[in-house]
């Protein structure tokens, strides 16, 4: 199926994404991603011959929005990303993954190391797999800056739950010993690259959609609240708070935006998007706690679901680093250009 991407805008899919998503929820992780994979929403990377809609990562940043307002707990984006790295792979599996009959996820943290043989033998330890324990595949970085697809049941590969601070996408660590891959399961280092890169774009677009939600319950909180015979909003300095977070979300996606512009991101600009858009989701939604009063600390209200998302996500995306080398790259191309500069007279 091919798409006139001249006609065709990103927006155009976020309202079958909300349509899809709240049909998944309280649905079982496989049936939601079989669900997802009818409505197109896992194929848009992967090409046309796997099944995808071979589209840019711009067009996935509004459904991976959706997917964060909505609290999906499918993991979206790596099959998003997974599906489009295995077409040039292992076709059929890129297929099924596409179709959500196969449901998949990536390893953040840490790399495994590979012994050449009959098959590749896989050593090593690996985190950060997000529902890993109920998926079909797990990929994970390797040390030479490949990676390899492992499948969850196969000999030599332990799946185990790992505490996480999101208690909706449990964190797994996935332990290799001596497990047999064959050579069509490893995806050369040039497409874990464009994966690394695009998984900051979506990361970002997740923690605006976590942003958004939080912002909308509180925005409708403020406003229907009663306090001494007035609303809550009806406080001047509340409302600047108010507006000051929305100007926090408003500049991370402008960031967004022009980072998902381009076919190819820019890595500049994709970490950026993603160190503001977590930054500013992590400030929006504790202050949206705050402002809920004491029911923002319950279960009942949602709000504690999205920062530990979101704080979730920081950790994936190792932010930490990725802001400090986002500063030296900085102070270095500034310095760079002062040296170049002729002397002033």
């Amino acid at each position: 199926m091919s798409f006139d991407t001249e006609t065709l805008t990103p927006d155009d899919f976020a309202d079958s994404a909300a349509a899809v998503m709240d049909a998944c929820a309280g649905r079982d992780l496989g049936e939601a991603a079989a669900a997802l994979g009818e409505a197109g929403m896992t194929g848009i990377l992967a090409g046309e011959a796997v099944g995808g809609l071979g589209l840019p990562m711009r067009y996935a940043v509004p459904v991976l929005t959706t997917a964060g307002a909505r609290r999906l707990e499918v993991p979206l984006l790596e099959a998003l990303l997974v599906a489009r790295a295995l077409e040039s792979v292992d076709a059929a599996l890129a297929a099924d993954v596409v179709t959500g009959g196969t449901v998949a996820t990536v390893a953040w943290d840490g790399a495994l190391s590979l012994r050449p043989g009959g098959a590749f033998r896989v050593d090593g330890c690996v985190g950060g797999a997000i529902a890993a324990t109920r998926c079909g595949v797990v990929l994970a970085a390797t040390e030479d800056g490949a990676g390899v697809l492992l499948r969850t049941g196969q000999a030599g590969v332990t799946v185990e739950e790992h505490p996480s601070l999101d208690v909706d996408r449990r964190a797994c660590i996935v332990t290799c010993d001596g497990a047999d891959v064959p050579a069509g399961r490893i995806v050369p280092a040039e497409a874990m690259t464009r994966l690394a890169l695009d998984a900051s774009i979506g990361r970002a677009a997740i923690a605006i959609g976590c942003a958004d939600a939080a912002m909308a319950m509180t925005v409708e909180h403020t406003t229907t609240r009663k306090q001494f015979g007035k609303t809550l909003a009806a406080n001047q300095s509340l409302r600047h708070a108010l507006a000051r977070q929305l100007m926090n979300i408003e500049g991370a996606r402008a960031l967004l935006r022009m980072a998902a512009a381009r076919d190819a991101a820019d890595p500049t600009e994709a970490r950026a998007a993603e160190v503001e858009a977590l930054r500013g989701a992590v400030e929006t939604v504790e202050k949206a706690i705050q402002l809920h009063g004491g029911m923002g600390f319950t279960w009942e209200v949602p709000l504690h679901r999205y920062l530990r998302w979101v704080r979730d996500l920081q950790a994936q995306g190792n932010v930490d680093a990725a802001l400090l080398a986002l500063g030296t790259d900085f102070i270095a191309a500034r310095a760079a250009a002062s040296a170049a500069a002729p002397a002033a007279l």
